[in-house]
């Protein structure tokens, strides 16, 4: 398991209200690789966790390769470091709450009967 530096860490958990409140549930604060499923497992600040497949990460942008065994995080859990590449953890925390939707959508839709 990776985590933020511990320094950052500190910054997100010891800022919680006023104007210096930390929006937890929009940082990364730890993750890990899972090769065997070949997907990247992260937990958000809130505790939240979810997972992404690899291949949702280019793989090669230009010469920079994403090396899924370098995984690290960094900027306050704002950017996530895979090898060379660097990666918006936005743009995952969008994913991991899109599929979160997505499946109880399903299953609501299943327990009323409107899908088979």
């Amino acid at each position: 398991m990776q985590w933020l530096p511990d320094d950052e860490l500190m910054v997100i958990f010891e800022n919680q209200s006023g104007s210096n409140c930390v929006d937890k549930s929009a940082r990364i604060i730890g993750g890990r690789a899972n090769f065997k499923e070949e997907e990247l497992f992260f937990i958000l600040g809130n505790s939240e966790t979810g997972s992404v497949p690899f291949s949702w990460f280019n793989t090669s942008v230009g010469c920079i390769k994403s090396d899924f065994s370098k995984l690290g995080f960094t900027d306050y859990g704002y950017v996530i470091v895979i090898g060379e590449h660097k990666v918006a953890s936005r743009d995952v925390i969008l994913y991991i709450k899109r599929s979160k939707i997505l499946e109880e959508l399903s299953a609501l839709s299943q327990e009323l009967g409107l899908y088979g």
